[in-house]
């Protein structure tokens, strides 16, 4: 008689054998390890800060982090409907014209971060003091958002690019930037 846990693990293992589970594991694990990656990233720089200058720039950075995050939003969601139309274009055999809407999006990410960055540049410091933040950490926070910007601008355009090949089905470079 066999118990349930016995017929759990029997069931597993005709998955680990299926083929299509295999092509998927194959284009889920690079993508899942890249975002991994980009967490621990966060995770890392804001615990080296706290580390080296103390917990007042830490809590200073994490505050300008969290307002980055919570305004970047709505130019990163702009981008979703990228690996939609790319999509489309690939299974319609257009490559040429994923390679347009590649181009679309870069646009688009470019055109809606610009307003996003005159927030970060001018408006951090207001923003932080209007939920009752410290004074010097809400200033220090908007000073950490100038000097990132360039690398959330850049952190954009690397993830059209890994939306791009994930469409097409190439998911390792994902993992390796």
């Amino acid at each position: 008689k066999a118990t349930v846990s016995v017929l759990y693990w029997k069931g597993a293992l005709m998955y680990w054998r299926d083929p299509e589970w295999k092509a998927l594991w194959g284009l889920a694990w690079p993508m899942a390890l890249s975002d991994l990656f980009v967490g621990s990233d966060e995770v890392v720089q804001v615990a080296l800060v706290g580390y080296i200058s103390g917990k007042d720039a830490m809590a200073a950075v994490s505050l300008g982090a969290a307002f980055m995050m919570l305004t970047q939003t709505f130019a990163l969601s702009t981008l979703n409907c990228l690996s939609t139309v790319c999509s489309q274009a690939i299974g319609a055999g257009n490559k040429k014209l994923a390679g347009v809407w590649l181009q679309i999006g870069f646009l688009m990410y470019t055109v809606m971060i610009i307003p996003i960055f005159v927030v970060w540049w001018f408006f951090t410091d207001d923003a932080l003091r209007a939920v009752g933040m410290d004074p010097d950490l809400s200033r220090d926070g908007q000073r950490y958002a100038r000097y990132s910007i360039p690398a959330f601008y850049l952190i954009g355009i690397e993830s059209t690019i890994e939306q791009f090949f994930s469409v097409i089905g190439l998911t390792k470079p994902a993992m390796v930037s």
